[in-house]
């Protein structure tokens, strides 16, 4: 089997993170099978979106039109959290020798409109994959 290391360096996954005093619990039960809880506590929590995208671009319009679709409640607590980050995830490979993950100006504007942070984690190659 080749290893992780050999692979090439490609998309992974976005998580959404949420920070508040109140209704972290409320939000994630309000999404309820649009999204997959990663880790909650009560003043913060971790998801993913329930579907499986080949690149950071649809992913994030997907969760952009999930957001703008929340019934006024959920938008609503949304709205109130503290910090709302959406971590790309990309697993780094050894080939190519550069690998580049757009995102359109369009959705860029979607995720301010949300209220959104963007953070990037590169997750080193791993024999054991």
């Amino acid at each position: 089997m080749r290893s992780e290391a050999d692979a090439p360096t490609r998309f992974a996954n976005v998580d959404i993170d949420v920070h508040g005093e109140t209704g972290v619990a409320e939000f994630i039960t309000a999404l309820g099978r649009k999204a997959i809880p990663m880790y909650r506590e009560p003043t913060w929590a971790s998801f993913e979106l329930n579907d499986t995208f080949s690149d950071a671009q649809s992913c994030l319009d997907a969760l952009t039109a999930a957001i703008e679709n929340l019934s006024p409640e959920a938008r609503s607590l949304w709205d109130g959290f503290r910090r709302r980050t959406v971590n790309i995830g990309v697993r780094a490979g050894t080939r190519p020798h550069s690998t580049e993950f757009g995102i359109s100006q369009t959705t860029m504007a979607a995720l301010a409109a949300i209220g959104c942070e963007i953070t990037f984690t590169v997750y080193a190659p791993s024999a054991a994959d």
